[in-house]
């Protein structure tokens, strides 16, 4: 919750707003900041959407790779780690699973790099880069005549009281060039634990 200064209180004198500064710096030095409350331990910020990559195409033959591209794979996303408390968040362990292009188990399309920092200080963030790059387009794997996203799920385990087990649900799909872009419903391959439940399991889900 934010709180906001009456008007009332914006026209007291320098000189009555004395103690009220040095009561914020002394709450400054507590780790928590005047005009907003800092939950207490280590917190991560949820992500309450699925990262949503879209339909992208393949790569034209003999080009390089393009990672700022938001036409072609291989596609790049950053995703920030946010720690929110008053305590470092410190992430113990980060995977995805459910990743089988088409269906195929072990045929990888989504990679990670990071996090930057394993030990997230109060109110500091890390960051994770996501890369969605496959040769092969997505098929029509359930027969609607549509060709099927891939759907898998950034796990992150660490010490935060609020997520101790944070899922994000990822999602892309390669088509054809001919095809126009449309939007889909991403899912998340594993259920996500209720807030302050760790599933110290789902690194292993073979999904």
């Amino acid at each position: 919750m934010t709180r906001t200064f009456s008007a009332e209180a914006s026209t007291r004198s320098t000189t009555s707003l004395i103690p009220f500064l040095f009561v914020c710096l002394l709450a400054i030095g507590a780790l928590v900041s005047c005009g907003e409350d800092i939950e207490l331990g280590p917190r991560i910020k949820p992500h309450l959407s699925p990262l949503s990559f879209g339909d992208l195409h393949p790569r034209p033959s003999g080009t390089d790779p393009d990672p700022y591209s938001n036409t072609y794979v291989p596609f790049e996303w950053t995703l920030l780690l946010q720690s929110i408390g008053t305590d470092p968040v410190l992430v113990e362990e980060i995977c995805i699973v459910g990743d089988n292009h088409n269906g195929e188990p072990g045929d990888n399309a989504f990679s990670f790099e990071g996090p930057d920092i394993l030990e997230i200080p109060a109110q500091r963030e890390a960051a994770v880069r996501i890369t969605y790059d496959h040769t092969d387009r997505n098929i029509d794997l359930d027969g609607d005549g549509e060709p099927d996203p891939d759907h898998v799920a950034l796990i992150v385990q660490s010490n935060a009281m609020d997520f101790p087990t944070l899922v994000v649900p990822i999602c892309g799909r390669i088509v054809s060039t001919s095809r126009e872009p449309e939007t889909f419903e991403c899912v998340s391959p594993v259920q996500a634990p209720a807030e302050g439940v760790a599933d110290r399991d789902l690194c292993s889900f073979g999904g």
